[in-house]
């Protein structure tokens, strides 16, 4: 089981994945669990929060976003 789990972990290593509306609700949500996964993120929102949220998951989860 531990195996699984970590290939679960790792399995956006080295990608990039873009998500709309990604300062709020599920957009966050996703870019969060993404950015723990080791994805890195292009984000987009209609507004300033967007910014704040990639300068904290790419502190805290230590990917390019």
């Amino acid at each position: 089981m531990k195996k699984n789990k970590k290939n679960a972990k790792n399995k956006f290593r080295g990608k990039i994945v873009l998500i709309t509306g990604a300062s709020s609700g599920i957009g966050l949500a996703f870019a969060e669990q993404l950015a723990h996964r080791g994805a890195g993120l292009l984000l987009v929102a209609d507004d300033d929060e967007v910014c704040a949220v990639a300068e904290r998951l790419r502190v805290d989860a230590r990917v390019r976003v």
